[in-house]
């Protein structure tokens, strides 16, 4: 993006996203009835986007780039630069992909982006630490509250049965490391997958209507869920270590972690004026949760296309539409919208 893109191009690049998320959330909607709990199954259980799961992604995507917008404006406030209008249209497209965000189910296209502008505003305003950790904690338990009303709250039995840590691993998606622990636990005396895992991941990026027989059990947690209960429908993640595990033992481990590492360095090094410039902030936040989720595991090459992709077209478009703006007047196009703090 650089340090200045053109506010116009990317509110109108936000806008036509946001367009798809909420025409997304509306046919869910209406092919549930309008029933929203029936809406979240549809999407997240009977996978309602299948071969065109992008759609469920871009959301959480808008929602981080929105984050982004706010804080570059609010930036740009404190130097007696910003746009009122802008800002607006920042938090109303915000609103508007948290709604599309909870109509597919999907918590973490809400808390995440939230923690993002709490750690950003904090930057900005020099707000303590300790009000900080007070934003992030009612983030997370707006996650277990998102949690236990998903689906209409008929699968949290667990929640309400009063065990609080298990409420609280169960809200935060902590229990991945006690499904990594079972992992541990038994596979070490089992057969070893050989990279089954991350060959699944590979042919995973081929749509089904290209690819008619592709096997059904892609996902790696999907295999170890119905490995201990046949009848289950959706995963259980084992996290990334616990793929590399079960693949190649220790050895998997140290080869997993080395190419996480060279996948950090790489974003790091790309976005590493992450500090001064909010939209590089929230893209390398993005992209570590979304595109790389970590390193290299069943889903990273998915990830690549599902979420890489709608990024790269973002970053693409604001530029192309802020070149057309800029070359289709005498003067170019100024960066900050005429309506001013």
């Amino acid at each position: 993006f650089g340090d200045n893109p053109d506010r116009k191009a990317y509110m109108i690049v936000l806008a036509a996203l946001t367009s798809i998320s909420i025409a997304g959330a509306l046919y869910g909607m209406a092919v549930a009835g309008f029933d929203f709990s029936a809406a979240q199954r549809a999407v997240r259980m009977e996978k309602l986007f299948e071969g065109l799961s992008f759609i469920e992604k871009m959301p959480g995507l808008v929602a981080f780039f929105c984050v982004g917008g706010l804080l570059m404006e609010l930036k740009a406030a404190r130097r007696g630069e910003g746009s009122r209008f802008f800002l607006g249209v920042m938090i109303v497209l915000l609103l508007a992909n948290f709604t599309a965000n909870w109509t597919y189910a999907d918590r973490s296209g809400i808390f995440w982006p939230l923690v993002a502008l709490a750690i950003g505003l904090s930057t900005i305003y020099r707000i303590g630490l300790i009000p900080i950790a007070g934003a992030i904690a009612a983030f997370a338990s707006l996650a277990m509250l998102l949690r236990r009303f998903r689906f209409g709250g008929e699968a949290e039995s667990a929640q309400a049965s009063g065990n609080i840590a298990y409420a609280i691993t169960r809200g935060l998606n902590l229990n991945n490391f006690d499904t990594f622990m079972r992992v541990v636990r038994d596979w070490g005396d089992r057969q070893l997958r050989y990279g089954e895992d991350f060959w699944n991941g590979i042919i995973g990026v081929i749509p089904r209507i290209f690819w008619a027989d592709k096997p059904e059990v892609i996902n790696s947690g999907v295999y170890f869920a119905r490995y201990y209960n046949p009848d289950k429908v959706a995963g259980t993640p084992i996290t990334i270590i616990g793929e590399w595990y079960s693949n190649f033992h220790i050895p998997g481990i140290i080869v997993g972690g080395f190419l996480a590492g060279i996948i950090y360095r790489g974003v790091t090094e790309r976005y590493r004026d992450y500090r001064t410039n909010s939209l590089s902030y929230v893209a390398m936040i993005y992209v570590i949760l979304n595109v790389t989720a970590f390193g290299v595991s069943n889903g990273f090459f998915r990830q690549i296309i599902l979420s890489g992709a709608p990024l790269l077209a973002l970053v693409v478009a604001t530029h192309l539409i802020g070149k057309l703006r800029s070359t289709s007047s005498d003067q170019p196009s100024r960066p900050y919208l005429s309506r001013r703090f």
